[in-house]
């Protein structure tokens, strides 16, 4: 089993060094690790090469994506990949020494799986750990279902490993549907699981560090009543259902018309949400408490009141 490392970068000067070393420090190495690089305008690409002549154990591909984003920027270094399975990484992570073997375990032990996520611990620049756990998984390795799917909006890719093929499959409807795709990470979990079997595992093998300049962590500790934030998450959601739906539809899948009908009202119900956190009024509050058994829960619901009533 080959695998690759995808790893992007953007001005990531600060953060890159202690990255490549933790990859080029695996019990199991890599068979390639592929950079894609977002049109960097630090020394980024400098440090980078002066791994790529210094390490040549492993197999190096570095590749430039012209400032189109994130998404576009993993997207563009799967497509070069050439590994049979592929390991996502964003450049200021730090792995434990035996992640890759221990994916390459499960993968072996689930013959089925087709991607793995992994719990993941936050920690400051100077390894400290500020958070474990941040995925709350059940103990162990466990099939990922549905329903669990459908009910998480986010998976953080460096703690994602998956199967080429699944994306390779799949490649006419990630360009087809490239505009409406706001993370890679989720996209790759739907088609993983459609295409095979998603499992998530309860250790970290990896440590994502707080810079202060990732957006997702520095709002982990905003207050729930900022109204925006509640608006956002409800578009989140709007936009995940409705590329599941567009998915489930262009490949004609008939067995999957239960769980179509299920997101179908899910859609519904972020739709009526969205229109209450932004319009408010008595109906729309009505349309909210009439779907609450679509919302991701009811402690959400009572969230997004109080947002309304009280938040900024």
């Amino acid at each position: 089993m080959k695998t690759s490392v995808v790893l992007a970068t953007y001005n990531g000067e600060k953060y890159i060094e202690k990255q490549l070393l933790s990859i080029l420090e695996q019990t199991v190495l890599p068979y390639e690790i592929v950079i894609t690089d977002d049109s960097s305008e630090d020394m980024t690409l400098n440090i980078v090469y002066s791994y790529v002549e210094k390490y040549t154990s492993v197999k190096w591909i570095v590749t430039h994506n012209q400032n189109k984003g994130f998404v576009s920027n993993f997207i563009n270094g799967i497509i070069k990949s050439t590994g049979d399975v592929i390991f996502l990484s964003d450049q200021d992570d730090e792995w434990k020494s035996d992640k890759i073997l221990n994916y390459v375990k499960i993968f072996d032990a689930y013959r089925g799986a087709t991607l793995i996520h992994g719990d993941i611990d936050i920690v400051d620049m100077d390894g400290n750990i500020l958070k474990t756990k941040t995925q709350h998984y059940k103990k162990g390795v466990n099939k990922f279902s549905f329903s669990d799917f459908i009910n998480k909006p986010n998976y953080p890719g460096m703690s994602i490993a998956f199967k080429k093929a699944v994306f390779d499959k799949n490649r006419d409807f990630v360009f087809n549907n490239l505009s409406n795709i706001k993370t890679h990470d989720y996209l790759l979990v739907m088609l993983s699981l459609f295409e095979g079997e998603v499992y998530t595992v309860s250790k970290s093998y990896c440590n994502r560090t707080f810079t202060g300049e990732n957006v997702a962590l520095r709002e982990t500790n905003r207050s729930k009543l900022i109204r925006q934030d509640r608006i956002n998450s409800a578009k989140t959601y709007i936009n995940q259902y409705t590329l599941v739906l567009n998915f489930l539809s262009s490949h004609f899948m008939l067995s999957y018309e239960d769980e179509k009908n299920k997101l179908s009202r899910q859609l519904n119900a972020q739709e009526c949400r969205l229109d209450f956190l932004e319009n408010g009024g008595l109906k729309k509050g009505v349309c909210l408490v009439r779907n609450v058994q679509y919302l991701p829960s009811f402690k959400s619901m009572i969230t997004d009141i109080f947002a309304k009533k009280f938040g900024h």
